[in-house]
């Protein structure tokens, strides 16, 4: 736990990274970019789910695909049409360990599951049920596998609801869903931000060894739990506020958790423990 001087320190630091990183022009290191193309929320929530379940990989290739996907699609809310058609949609495309087939399963089960949500004048939130987020989480990885073929690349992109990984990708969706700030959307109002789970990835595992607010390494859900509990003592309310900004450094390849020159120009250097090793040399 960060004391009191250090949760100052901390939070001072933080908030320079979000006057430097906080802008759209940061956007284009993240898939998020591609669901702000779109003004309409069901269009954004089916964006969304889409680039945050297949945000895996490299940047570069990631955003290709994307791009390629949401393309075919008229609209991300067409998914919703009885005239939509998965396999035109996914035509060739594949990406790492989801096949073209496994696309096609995967649009079929998304399409599925729009359409049933809204017949019933619901959102895909209502799905996320439970008393604590990775059951709500687990809630739809189980309604999602129960209506698709479950190959090895399909339940790659969806997940198992009982897995000990962080869930990255969907801390990621709901952090988009639920933070009403940059650079996300605040549609989904049954869940708040003080309960979100950061999406832990090597950046932000990486960050936060540096910045004392993990004991443990690895991703899974007990470290990402972790490390969300410290930012809470610095953003009690909203302790995801930063994840966007923290996590630029080490996307951008600025930040290798090695002293570098870059180094003296970090708004996060001095509660860095990496920087501290220059300051003590």
């Amino acid at each position: 736990m960060l004391d009191a001087h250090t949760i100052q320190i901390q939070r001072r630091a933080l908030l320079e990274a979000e006057k430097l990183y906080a802008k759209p022009e940061f956007m284009a290191s993240d898939p998020v970019e591609l669901v702000h193309a779109y003004t309409d929320p069901l269009d954004q929530e089916v964006a969304a789910l889409l680039c945050a379940l297949f945000a895996y990989g490299n940047v570069k290739a990631m955003r290709g695909f994307l791009s390629a996907l949401l393309s075919r699609m008229k609209t991300p809310s067409s998914i919703l049409s009885k005239n939509f058609d998965p396999a035109r949609i996914a035509g060739k495309l594949y990406y790492r360990f989801q096949s073209t087939r496994d696309l096609r399963i995967i649009l079929e089960g998304v399409s599925k599951i729009f359409r049933r949500v809204h017949k019933r004048a619901a959102g895909l939130e209502s799905i996320f049920e439970g008393p604590t987020l990775r059951e709500r989480i687990s809630s739809f990885q189980k309604e999602f596998a129960h209506n698709v073929t479950l190959t090895r690349g399909v339940l790659h992109w969806i997940g198992s609801p009982e897995s000990t990984g962080a869930q990255k990708r969907f801390c990621m969706f709901l952090r988009w869903m639920t933070r009403t700030t940059f650079p996300d959307f605040g549609l989904y109002k049954t869940f708040h931000p003080r309960d979100l789970i950061v999406p832990l990835d090597v950046h932000m595992a990486r960050m936060a060894q540096n910045l004392n607010w993990t004991t443990a390494a690895g991703a899974g859900w007990k470290n990402a739990v972790e490390i969300t509990r410290s930012l809470a003592t610095i953003e009690p309310e909203d302790p995801l506020r930063f994840d966007f900004v923290i996590t630029r450094p080490g996307i951008l390849g600025v930040c290798r958790s090695i002293l570098k020159p870059a180094c003296d120009h970090c708004p996060v250097r001095r509660p860095c423990k990496v920087y501290g090793q220059k300051i003590l040399a």
